[in-house]
């Protein structure tokens, strides 16, 4: 079941989807899953400047903490680390701010970006997050 909503907002070309609502990393892996593909994994530098455009607050994306990885499973191969970043510790799951990345505990509340697959492209097979974040 498709429940979008009026708060979910697109950019460019509508790959990308900003939710405000407010939810933890888990909640809003699960909520982009429902209803797009998967939280936003950013490949390069072009795809953190479109969601940079697309989102005024911090908000999650999909990279996540086991050994750094997206939340569809794929390797991080690129990174937009704010300065002394990533600090470590118990904070897991990340939040882009005007471009810049930040860890934050998985259990705080922010809004956060989705992706949406073109219809043509294969959806890959979704990565399930443990517990443990």
């Amino acid at each position: 079941m498709n429940m979008f909503s009026p708060a979910d907002r697109t950019k460019g070309s509508s790959r990308w989807i900003l939710v405000n609502k407010d939810k933890t990393w888990s909640e809003a892996q699960s909520y982009c899953r429902q209803n797009y593909t998967d939280l936003a994994s950013v490949r390069n530098l072009a795809e953190n400047e479109e969601i940079k455009g697309l989102i005024s607050n911090s908000s999650w994306i999909g990279l996540f903490r086991d050994v750094w990885k997206w939340s569809d499973g794929s390797a991080m191969s690129f990174s937009k680390w704010h300065d002394n970043q990533p600090e470590g510790g118990d904070e897991h799951c990340v939040v882009s701010l005007r471009g810049k990345w930040h860890d934050y505990l998985c259990s705080n509340r922010f809004y956060f970006v989705c992706y949406r697959a073109k219809p043509d492209t294969a959806i890959p097979t979704l990565f399930q997050c443990s517990g443990q974040i």
